[in-house]
C-alpha cells in the first residue's frame, strides 16, 4: 500500500451534516474495499499529538470515485502528522456494520485540544500494543512509516524495569538515606504463552547500605524475594551507583531497550540525586516514538511531536512524508538507546485513576490489583501498609506492561475499571514466575460494543494465549464505547 493513497473517512476532520454519514460511508467504503480473499477489510487507525482518533481507509483514484458520499461531506488526504498507525481489521458479514459504529463514534468525538500530555500517552499505549502484534504476530511494519531497518531492532528490544523503595515520602528531603533498596527485572519473551514475563533468574536487587533504617525495624515488612539469592546485595551508595550504571550500560551493550518505570519524573530525580545518574547526559529517550520511527536510522532530536514537515506540501504532503522517511532507508546506525515507559502515567491519564502521591511501591501494587494480576505483599491500601521488595515491584511492572499491550482498549478498560472498588491486597504466596493472571479487569462478558481493533487476554497460563477478538457474533447495540 502506497501511504499517499490513504484518506480520512472518519474523525473530526472529516466534514458532515448529521449522523447517516457514517452509515453511508461505511456502506460505500465496504461495497468498494470490501473484496480480498479473507473476506477482511483492513484499515488505518491513526493518532494525533492530542490522542484523538482518525481512521484511514486505502483507496485508489478509481476507489475514490465509486465511494458516494453525502453532498457537504468528502474525503481528501489528512493534513495532520500523526504519531501512530495501526492497522484495524473489520471482519466478516459484520465488517459494515462494525465500521458503522467505529465510525459513528469518532463523528462524535469533536477535535478537542487535549492535554499534550494526554496525548503523549495515549500515543506510548499505543505504540506499546503495536510492539507487541510485531513482536507475536508479524506484523508487516512497511505500511506503517516504520523503516525496514527498523523491524530487526524492534523485535530484539530489551525490556527491563527499574523500581526503588523509598523510606521518607516528604521529597524535598530526597538524600541517599531515604533510598531502601532498588530492583531491576528483564522480561523474557515468550512465544508460546504471547507474553514478556519476567525472568526471574536474572532480578537484581540491591539494599541501600547507608540508609539507617534497614538496621532497625521498618514500618511494613520486608518481602522474602522469591528470586535467585545471590543477586539480592547491600552496597554502599558509591557502590550501588557503579552496579547500577553497569546495569544499565549492559542492557544497551547489544541492543536498544524500553526501560519500565512507576513513575518517570521521581525515578529521575532519584537516579540524579541519589545516585549521581543524570539520564539526560546519558540520552535516555521519553516514550517509545523514535524507535518506531527511526530505529537504527540517523540520530534525532529528543523532541515528542516535532519532525519536519514537507517543503512542499500544498504538491503533495504524503509524497513529502514519504520522501522524509525514504532517506532512512539506508540508515547509518547510531548509539543504542534506552527509551522510557511511564506506567503510572499512562495508567493515571489514561484510566483517569489517580494513585497515592507518595509511595511508589504501593502504587505498583494498586496499578496490578487494579488490573487483575496477582500479587504479593500483605497488608492493605486503606492502611498503607505492605510488604517492601523493589526487585519484586520491577517484576510487576513488567507484568503490568504485559497486561496494557494485550488487554481492552484504553476506552473500554477506562470505563471498566471505574465502577470497581478499590481491591484489598492480598496476604498469599508470590506469584510464580510465569505471571499468571486472574480475569483481566477489561474482559466483560456483556453484549455492548467493541472496537475490532481491541485485543481480548486469556489467562496466560492458559493453552490459547492471546487472541484477538472475534466481532462475528456481537449485537447491534448502539451503545457509546
Amino acid at each position: 500500500m502506497l501511504f499517499q493513497s490513504y484518506h480520512e473517512v472518519a474523525g473530526p476532520n472529516v466534514r458532515n451534516r448529521g449522523l447517516p454519514l457514517p452509515y453511508k460511508l461505511a456502506e460505500s467504503i465496504c461495497k468498494t474495499l470490501h473484496r480480498n480473499a479473507n473476506d477482511e477489510l483492513e484499515l488505518i487507525q491513526a493518532l494525533d499529538e492530542y490522542g484523538t482518533t482518525h481512521l484511514l481507509a486505502h483507496v485508489t483514484s478509481n476507489d475514490q470515485r465509486r465511494i458516494n458520499l453525502r453532498r457537504g461531506s468528502e474525503i481528501t488526504n489528512p493534513e495532520v502528522d500523526y504519531k501512530v498507525l495501526s492497522p484495524i481489521v473489520f471482519k466478516g458479514d459484520s465488517a459494515k456494520r462494525d465500521l458503522q459504529k467505529k465510525m459513528e463514534k469518532l463523528a462524535k468525538q469533536g477535535n478537542s485540544r487535549k492535554d499534550l500530555e494526554d496525548g503523549f500517552c495515549r500515543c506510548l499505549y499505543e505504540y506499546g500494543r503495536l510492539y507487541k502484534r510485531i513482536l507475536f504476530d508479524g506484523l508487516n511494519c512497511t505500511e506503517l512509516k516504520i523503516p525496514s531497518s527498523s523491524i530487526p531492532i524492534l523485535s530484539s528490544t530489551k525490556i527491563i524495569a527499574f523500581s526503588f523503595t523509598p523510606w521518607d515520602s516528604d521529597w524535598s528531603k530526597v538524600a541517599r538515606d531515604t533510598i531502601l533498596d532498588v530492583g531491576i527485572a528483564y522480561a523474557r519473551v515468550s512465544h508460546a504463552e504471547r507474553a514478556l514475563i519476567p525472568a526471574r533468574e536474572d532480578t537484581v536487587r540491591i539494599k541501600n547500605g547507608q540508609n539507617p533504617t534497614l538496621k532497625l525495624r521498618p514500618h511494613r515488612p520486608e518481602v522474602d524475594y522469591p528470586g535467585n539469592p545471590t543477586q539480592v546485595q547491600t552496597l554502599e551508595i558509591s557502590a550501588l551507583r557503579e552496579r547500577l550504571k553497569g546495569c544499565f550500560s549492559q542492557s544497551v551493550a547489544e541492543n536498544s531497550a524500553i526501560l519500565l518505570l512507576n513513575d518517570e519524573e521521581r525515578t529521575k530525580d532519584v537516579l540524579n540525586i541519589v545516585f549521581g545518574i543524570d539520564v539526560g547526559e546519558l540520552g535516555w529517550k521519553r516514550g517509545l516514538k523514535e524507535l518506531f520511527a527511526f530505529g537504527a536510522g540517523e540520530p534525532s532530536s529528543n523532541g515528542q511531536y516535532r519532525r519536519p514537515r514537507s517543503r512542499s506540501p500544498s504538491r503533495s504532503h504524503y509524497r513529502g512524508r514519504e520522501r522524509d522517511y525514504a532517506s532512512h532507508s539506508q540508515p547509518q546506525r547510531r548509539p543504542n538507546q534506552i527509551y522510557m515507559v511511564d506506567i503510572k502515567g499512562i495508567y493515571e491519564r489514561l484510566l483517569k485513576t489517580k494513585l497515592r502521591p507518595k509511595d511508589e511501591s504501593l502504587n505498583t501494587r494498586i496499578m496490578a490489583m487494579k488490573m487483575g494480576l496477582s500479587i504479593s505483599g500483605g497488608g492493605d491500601f486503606d492502611g498503607g501498609r505492605g510488604g517492601w521488595s523493589a526487585g519484586l515491584d520491577a517484576e510487576i511492572l513488567i507484568e503490568i506492561f504485559n497486561k496494557m499491550i494485550h488487554g481492552t482498549s484504553i476506552d473500554e478498560e477506562h470505563e471498566v475499571l471505574q465502577a470497581l472498588p478499590l481491591p484489598k491486597l492480598p496476604s498469599r504466596a508470590i506469584p510464580s514466575a510465569s505471571g499468571s493472571n486472574d480475569v483481566g479487569a477489561g474482559e466483560d462478558d456483556s453484549d455492548e460494543e467493541r472496537d475490532p481493533n481491541d485485543i481480548q487476554q486469556k489467562p496466560l497460563g492458559g493453552n490459547g494465549g492471546m487472541v484477538e477478538d472475534d466481532f462475528s457474533d456481537y449485537g447491534d447495540s448502539d451503545e457509546e464505547y
